[in-house]
Parts: structure tokens; C-alpha cells; sequence
């Protein structure tokens, strides 16, 4: 018998409330010009 795959995720949102109070996401959106300012991580 096939194996069924059932996709429960949801995209998250900044706007809609889905978790608990506290717990919901904080996205931070940047453009191209923010990310390049980031600091690189050191490769292991």
C-alpha cells in the first residue's frame, strides 16, 4: 500500500495570529542593500 504524505505547515505571517500569545513569529524583512551589511559567519 502507498504511503500517504499529508502537509499540515502553514507560511508564516506577521499579520495573523497562529501561536499562542508570545510565541507568534517576528519576521524581520530586508532587501538586497541590508543583507549584504550582515556579518559573515566564519565557514567550519
Amino acid at each position: 500500500m502507498p504511503k500517504k504524505f499529508i502537509d499540515i505547515s502553514m507560511p508564516l505571517e506577521n499579520d495573523v495570529i497562529s501561536d499562542p500569545e508570545g510565541y507568534s513569529p517576528k519576521i524581520t524583512y530586508i532587501d538586497h542593500k541590508q543583507s549584504v551589511e550582515l556579518p559573515v559567519l566564519p565557514s567550519v
